[in-house]
């Protein structure tokens, strides 16, 4: 019986050979504001645009440290203040926070999936019922879900399990893109996608598997792809076969 967290899990289901992503410096003083603000709200008032923008600012100081105030890299910070404190204070007009952040984990398959996760409301609306959601952040929106999100909806089951209520799935961006929701989510489908997930991350491959997502990837193994044999004709990778 393994027990994974969500970054883990990520960490263990991606190509072995693919670079580390880059962590965004901004998502330290974006997480913690959203974290104070949800609290706030969660005790029953919305926290004003400009305190939002300070709290960020003040994060983004105290990660800064004692290095000079001066520059691009570091004005990058109060310059993100402004959008991130307008994007963050329309989300909590719209919606109550029925549950600050905490952790929760879920058991799936052969382990226990360990995830951090708020549950937020939707205030009535004329055209939106009101209507709970496990909150799943990150740190853009992507153009294109080419596949399931399983950090998403290993957020949603875990949060889901916890509830007595039935949950939908809002996605918030913290840095770029607008939050999007998923009303329905089938449960049996979630649980059997997130174990098939599961029993994947505990085997811990040793090599890549190849297919479509190689043909942009930068690692070095895509170069057997290329050579004398017409692999790569017209731009398109060639259907590996199994063995």
């Amino acid at each position: 019986m393994v027990t994974i967290d969500e970054d883990d899990l990520h960490r263990r289901t991606i190509c072995s050979w693919m670079p580390t992503p880059a962590i965004d410096e901004l998502m330290g003083p974006a997480i913690g504001t959203l974290d104070w603000a949800l609290q706030e709200r969660y005790e029953g008032s919305v926290p004003t645009l400009p305190a939002i923008r300070a709290r960020f600012v003040y994060l983004w100081q105290t990660y800064w440290g004692d290095k000079p105030q001066v520059g691009p890299e570091y004005w990058k910070g109060p310059k993100t203040a402004i959008r991130f404190g307008t994007r963050l204070y329309k989300f909590l007009l719209r919606y109550g926070c029925l549950r600050p952040f905490g952790t929760q984990s879920v058991e799936i398959g052969p382990g226990t999936i360990v995830c951090h996760s708020a549950i937020v409301e939707q205030a009535k609306a004329r055209f939106h019922p009101e209507h709970a959601f496990a909150l799943d952040v990150r740190v853009v929106s992507p153009k294109i879900l080419y596949v399931p999100d399983y950090r998403g909806f290993a957020r949603w089951l875990a949060m889901q399990t916890h509830s007595d209520s039935k949950l939908g799935l809002v996605h918030l961006p913290l840095l770029w893109g607008k939050d999007w929701q998923e009303m329905e989510l089938d449960r049996d489908l979630v649980e059997k996608w997130l174990g098939s997930i599961m029993r994947q991350a505990e085997d811990l491959p040793d090599y890549p598997v190849a297919g479509v997502h190689c043909k942009y990837c930068p690692a070095p193994c895509k170069g057997v792809f290329l050579g004398p044999n017409d692999h790569y004709r017209k731009r398109r990778l060639t259907q590996v076969s199994g063995v």
